[in-house]
């Protein structure tokens, strides 16, 4: 019975300081945002987009509308900075949401334009961003 306790009391405080790891992210993205908001330019942008992109993916499970929300303005940062492959990874981390939500058809959607808005020639530099973006986009299709 003892080491059941014990068992038990380890898993619930790795949860727990699990969760409130997840919770600082959160916070310090909400921090970065405040000072970001209202600036303009390809830092500001750039910056911008990062931070709605990890806001993003930290609630993908946990509230995946608030997620999309998020992701849409990473991938408007992303148009703004003309980077198609930051775009394509907004997009794409947009379809697991609908994927989360059990909304399998605007996932599917999502998946596609995901491919469509990768470009078709990038730098060498590029080439492996791109890759992963299509590997990811493959192998979420297939799940």
């Amino acid at each position: 019975m003892k080491k059941q306790i014990k068992i038990f009391f380890i898993l619930f405080s790795l949860l727990f300081f699990s969760l409130s790891a997840q919770q600082n992210k959160i916070d310090s993205l909400f921090i970065e945002l405040k000072k970001w908001q209202g600036k303009s330019g390809y830092t500001a942008d750039t910056t911008l987009y990062n931070i709605y992109h990890n806001l993003g993916i930290q609630f993908q499970r946990s509230n995946p509308d608030t997620a999309i929300y998020f992701l849409a303005q990473s991938i408007s940062k992303a148009k703004n900075i003309k980077d198609a492959i930051k775009e394509a990874e907004s997009i794409q981390q947009t379809g697991w949401c609908y994927y989360v939500k059990s909304d399998y058809e605007k996932a599917m959607k999502e998946y596609e334009l995901a491919l469509k808005v990768l470009p078709e020639n990038v730098d060498e530099k590029d080439k492996i961003r791109k890759q992963k973006v299509y590997a990811d986009t493959i192998v979420q299709n297939v799940f």
